[in-house]
């Protein structure tokens, strides 16, 4: 694809200690500085669909340009996703997506008939397995498989609308030497909130006591992020990581970028998500009952020049 010709760089370092984290603050010269939000924090660990930890068995990191896994989600209309490849959270989500609980269902997660994944937000009161009410009704994939190193990327198209927040991340794999979030690291190939004008790419580690840290970019683009595909991607080195979109890098963070106090958590296989939330505490309320059902779309996922760490 042709990247824009009106993109322009807005590259923010945002650093929040324990848990708390803010996307940029657009000021009128279009530079960026930042704002803390109530967005809490993900705490994999707790969530009610994750298997009890596995041993993985780990591949040698393949040359860059070896294609080491993909997903082309090639299939009939309708159908769902492989088990022995993605786990389909079916709860109600994190408190920073409280009005959201993901299902399993194909009115939430599944593929189109034409090469597709499709992920569709619904309004619509739902009670998940656990007897937790929600207003909306969306889908969260992961990959059974771990990765680490090497590039990752997916080919996107995001949803517009207040209080839609489309994300294609990776995780820490379930327990590294008893350790979790943020310990185990977290990278945020993209989010995309509410009207989707910027996007997002952020890390996620943890501080030397404990604690959390978060540093990212953003990038935006004369008539935002939606309604088209665009390819997300980062660079995954040992003592780097690298955010692009449609080819264009607009941010880097290495261990020298970090604070004293604060440790790099990227060293462990990390698993690959997608989901798009409803509201919680970064997107705004959902107010316009008419961006419902809303739609995320991704094409392909592909790993390039990565260790590949099947589950045993």
């Amino acid at each position: 694809m042709t990247p824009r010709s009106a993109l322009r760089l807005a590259v923010v370092p945002v650093i929040i200690l324990a848990g708390c984290a803010g996307p940029p603050d657009d000021s009128a010269d279009g530079s960026a500085t930042p704002r803390l939000i109530e967005r809490a924090s993900p705490s994999p660990s707790s969530s009610p669909s994750r298997p009890a930890p596995l041993p993985f068995r780990g591949t040698e990191r393949a040359e860059p340009d070896v294609l080491v896994w993909s997903q082309e989600f090639d299939g009939p209309a309708g159908s769902l996703l492989d088990p022995e490849t993605w786990l389909v959270n079916d709860y109600a989500s994190h408190p920073s997506q409280s009005l959201t609980s993901w299902t399993a269902r194909p009115e939430n997660v599944s593929l189109t008939g034409d090469g597709a994944l499709r992920i569709t937000a619904r309004e619509e009161d739902w009670e998940d397995p656990y007897g937790t009410e929600t207003d909306y009704t969306s889908g969260r994939i992961e990959t059974v498989d771990a990765f680490r190193y090497g590039s990752i990327e997916g080919r996107v198209k995001a949803t517009a609308g207040l209080g839609t927040l489309s994300a294609f991340w990776m995780l820490g794999r379930y327990e590294v030497d008893g350790e979790t979030w943020p310990g185990a690291g977290e990278i945020d190939i993209v989010e995309l909130v509410d009207e989707a004008d910027l996007v997002h790419g952020t890390v996620h580690g943890a501080t030397r006591i404990d604690g959390h840290w978060q540093q990212g970019g953003t990038r935006d683009a004369e008539g935002g992020w939606a309604d088209e595909w665009h390819v997300y991607r980062v660079e995954w080195e040992p003592e780097s990581i690298e955010f692009s979109v449609d080819g264009e890098v607009y941010y880097r963070i290495t261990p020298d970028d970090l604070a004293e106090d604060q440790r790099w958590s990227f060293d462990e296989p990390q698993h690959i998500l997608v989901n798009l939330a409803v509201g919680g505490s970064w997107a705004s309320d959902p107010a316009d009952p008419s961006v419902f059902p809303a739609e995320m779309l991704v094409d392909y996922i592909r790993v390039y020049g990565s260790e590949h760490h099947p589950r045993l």
